[in-house]
């Protein structure tokens, strides 16, 4: 399952003095947005209803380009992160668009399979970035 994550988006939040790690996985076509702060993760636990509903509200057509707007607005646009009753609330304000997400913590053997597929995904783009970047240095010389 998680093992086949798609990782997209990948950013660092702060609240107050606390940093979270924000992520997207696709998994067997399912978009879902997480946080984690690496003992604990947060899921938007998207059905196909609910991604449709954002897809709508947001003003674009499909999922790919649902993608590309949050993709966009981590980059561009006020992100925030509150912790409330057990469940994180992610806001997104931009000119054109805000959205608000409620994640919920999912359980503790399902965190710890998604947390090692997580690093596990990291390290190998880590590991990609370098032969690419060695690759680059190879052809300039």
């Amino acid at each position: 399952m998680t093992q086949n994550m798609g990782l997209g988006l990948v950013y660092t939040l702060e609240n107050g003095d606390q940093r979270f790690l924000c992520y997207s996985s696709i998994e067997e076509s399912n978009f879902n947005i997480f946080v984690t702060n690496t003992s604990e993760i947060w899921s938007t636990d998207f059905t196909e209803e609910k991604l449709e509903e954002q897809i709508h509200r947001s003003g674009v057509s499909s999922t790919e380009s649902y993608i590309e707007k949050i993709r966009e607005a981590f980059e561009c646009s006020v992100i925030s992160l509150e912790l409330q009753d057990g469940r994180v609330i992610l806001k997104i304000k931009d000119d054109s668009w805000n959205a608000t997400f409620d994640l919920y913590k999912l359980p503790v053997s399902e965190t710890r399979t998604r947390l090692q597929a997580l690093v596990f995904n990291l390290a190998d783009q880590v590991s990609d970035l370098k032969k690419r970047l060695k690759g680059t240095r190879i052809v300039r010389r």
